[in-house]
């Protein structure tokens, strides 16, 4: 019984080794996927390559350009419900408005970002309606939306608001 016992447990160890993958089969199937990675990012890469240091300052310009002309005229927020007691989910929920004016003769689109600041000026939390909006040349625009505070500390650090235009581009 010890001979048929000992012969079963020689053969399971045996056996593992038969199947098991070699080291250069490990390697050249590593490199097969590597080569499919560099196959997949080389349309990525001849983007990035197109973007000579002329095409950058372009585009830097073009957007201290865009800045120039959009403006915030005013920004308003107000408190929808008032939840900071609530002992299980404290909460403030916002509705806010802020008013783009554009001063150029084209129009401008951009994605408004509202941010809820303390008192260093730091930002707490950030409120961006992705929906991008389009300025009119020489009009104004109003962008709107709500937002919640979910945290007493940052309810109780909450201090001012501000306001902003991302992405910015001429339509």
């Amino acid at each position: 019984m010890k001979k048929i016992l000992s012969i079963l447990v020689l053969s399971f160890l045996f056996s593992g080794n038969a199947y098991a993958e070699t080291t250069e089969q490990r390697l050249e199937a590593i490199e097969k996927r590597l080569e499919r990675i560099e196959s997949l990012l080389n349309p990525l890469m001849s983007l990035k390559e197109n973007n000579s240091p002329s095409d950058v300052a372009a585009k830097k310009e073009e957007q201290e350009k865009l800045s120039e002309c959009i403006k915030i005229e005013d920004i308003n927020t107000s408190i929808i419900t008032d939840e900071r007691t609530n002992e299980f989910y404290p909460y403030v929920e916002y509705s806010y408005k802020i008013s783009y004016s554009n001063s150029c003769d084209k129009d401008i689109y951009g994605t408004p970002t509202f941010s809820f600041l303390d008192k260093e000026g730091l930002i707490l939390h950030e409120a961006t309606i992705y929906k991008p909006v389009l300025i009119p040349a020489k009009g104004s625009y109003e962008a709107k939306g709500t937002e919640m505070l979910s945290s007493k500390q940052k309810i109780n650090r909450l201090h001012s608001s501000s306001a902003g235009l991302n992405n910015l581009g001429f339509y």
